[in-house]
């Protein structure tokens, strides 16, 4: 009868209700927190780099091959297939090197590719207190419409800006002709006629339920890529001076 008791005690002790058993409690947020929501691995995403020594201009014309490479990455199947491109299209707009030589250096900016490990926060909240009986209880993912279903029924929506941006020599120029003639070009002269739209900020805005239509903005608690600079002491690649991650080399871009 004693151990009985003892069970029966216990029992009760575990599942306890937490306030009256008479109140509808009505809950309220008092304390909330940065929780991690979801990580992305190995997610391709672009980044605006500002004022980076590139080595991408062309010496003959003046134009950033890098981001022509960029830029065309999904109309070529592999890196020598658009280096033929851009070599046409050189010969095309009077490039006496056809896009070929690359030694000149000049800050611009650009929009690059990179692969990284995101990770989206999102303020929730970490306790609640009823406001008719004053009972708290501390709070969590698990809390919100079902933790359950929330994941199997979610959809990610994301923020992604593009434009189109034609490609301009950036200072004054020249290009030669079969005789060696030169021909000044004007800083502001069109030199791709081939442009396509690019894309930055491909980022996750918030996580929505697809029953609910319940909402939960997030924030990326990752690295913010300030600054690229070249990193000769490892590969000479474009490096984030904060977290060292790498712009896509030009063959990686068309893997």
């Amino acid at each position: 009868i004693f151990k009985r008791f003892i069970e029966i005690k216990d029992d009760l002790e575990a599942n306890k209700p937490d306030g009256p058993l008479d109140c509808d409690h009505v809950w309220e947020t008092t304390e909330t927190a940065m929780v991690d929501v979801v990580t992305h691995e190995a997610e391709e995403n672009y980044v605006f780099m500002k004022d980076v020594d590139s080595m991408t201009i062309c010496n003959g014309c003046g134009m950033d091959i890098g981001q022509w490479y960029i830029d065309n990455r999904d109309n070529y199947e592999t890196a020598a297939e658009a280096t033929n491109a851009l070599s046409l299209l050189g010969n095309m707009t009077g490039c006496p090197c056809l896009h070929g030589a690359t030694s000149n250096s000049h800050y611009l900016d650009q929009v690059a590719p990179i692969i990284e490990r995101k990770t989206y926060a999102a303020e929730l909240p970490v306790m609640k207190k009823c406001t008719l009986c004053g009972t708290t209880k501390p709070w969590s993912t698990d809390n919100i419409s079902n933790r359950d279903i929330w994941i199997e029924h979610t959809k990610e929506v994301v923020v992604r800006e593009a434009w189109d941006e034609e490609l301009y020599i950036d200072e004054d120029s020249y290009k030669y002709d079969e005789n060696g003639h030169e021909t000044f070009i004007p800083a502001g002269s069109l030199i791709d006629t081939i442009h396509h739209p690019r894309y930055v900020n491909n980022e996750v805005d918030y996580l929505e339920n697809i029953n609910t239509g319940e909402k939960i903005y997030v924030t990326v608690s990752s690295c913010k890529h300030p600054k690229f600079k070249i990193d000769y002491t490892i590969d000479s690649h474009l490096r984030c001076t904060d977290c060292g991650l790498r712009r896509l080399s030009r063959n990686e871009l068309f893997q």
